[in-house]
């Protein structure tokens, strides 16, 4: 385990005369030798002091040493980190609440996220408040709530989604939007429309009760269904209700009933197939009078959705 102490530079640097502990490494500072040096002591198991390093940092006399030395803060063996390409250790402990202030070095923010100050001086941060280590704006799977922030869009045919593919060792692959939400799929493009108060009329032509106008859907078959109650303001008096199609001119029911008491409704429904291919439709529940005696047409509702 590799221990460093309160820093005076706030990167890697250690404050003089931090108690070293078995196992440890302590960087010396300037000032404990005397000159411009710095070294790095380690600690063995014992109660001995050995110091590894370059000698003479300042003036770059390679001198490399393995030399026992009297106390901890003896800088008889020095090092210096930038020579080395590579650092290891099994364990590295950093003080938090740091503000890098040298290039090329490491620390743990305020926020107790782990930051890099590069050579140009900029300050990269490396874990997400304690999430997976990267890419703060990465989604990782051990995170709530991380898609659930994002911008919430309706999905289009040219969408992709990510999977991993079962038949290939869950290796990850990406799929159209279109091949779940795409055009052709049973229940997409559902529309729907409501008329619910009461309207009355005594024309023998047919009056509109609720109309509705889709958009230009891709080519395909759709299911539509009307439902409305009816009635005669007479009892024994005939009215019609009927379900059209009027771009395509398709009447899909046409009912003629009479109340057994006055105002007496009873439910009517009808349904249909239309084929789609790219233009507008146009559909409309209408009731009209027999021979001018008032008809009634109340809850009227339309729905439309794709099958194919």
């Amino acid at each position: 385990t590799m221990t460093l102490g309160h820093t005076t530079s706030q990167d890697l640097s250690i404050q003089a005369k931090t108690r070293m502990e078995h196992n440890a490494v302590m960087i010396n500072d300037n000032a404990l030798g005397g000159s411009n040096d710095s070294a790095v002591i380690l600690r063995d198991d014992g109660d001995n002091n050995k110091a590894i390093g370059w000698r003479d940092i300042q003036d770059e006399v390679a001198v490399w040493e393995t030399t026992d030395v009297v106390g901890p803060n003896d800088p008889s063996g020095l090092i210096d980190f930038q020579k080395y390409a590579e650092f290891h250790c099994e364990q590295l402990h950093l003080e938090p609440n740091i503000t890098l202030t040298e290039n090329n070095s490491l620390g743990f923010n305020a926020s107790g996220e782990l930051v890099a100050r590069d050579n140009a001086g900029n300050t990269v941060q490396l874990t997400n408040g304690g999430a997976t280590a990267g890419d703060a704006d990465a989604i990782h799977d051990n995170v709530a709530g991380e898609i659930a922030a994002l911008t919430l869009v309706t999905a289009a045919a040219g969408d992709h989604i990510l999977i991993e593919d079962a038949s290939d060792s869950n290796n990850k692959k990406r799929i159209a939007a279109s091949d779940l939400l795409g055009a052709g799929n049973f229940g997409q493009n559902y529309e729907s429309a409501v008329s619910l108060a009461n309207s009355a009329t005594t024309l023998t032509g047919y009056q509109v009760k609720l109309t509705h106008t889709t958009p230009a859907h891709a080519s395909g078959t759709f299911l539509v269904e009307a439902t409305w109650s009816g009635s005669t303001t007479v009892k024994n008096k005939i009215g019609f209700w009927r379900f059209q199609n009027t771009t395509d001119a398709v009447t899909y029911s046409e009912e003629q009933n009479l109340s057994i008491a006055n105002n007496s409704y009873f439910t009517m429904s009808s349904r249909g197939f239309v084929t789609f291919s790219g233009v507008a439709k146009t559909f409309e529940i209408q009731w009209r009078s027999s021979i001018g005696d008032e008809v009634n047409i109340r809850n009227a509702r339309f729905t439309i959705w794709r099958v194919s």
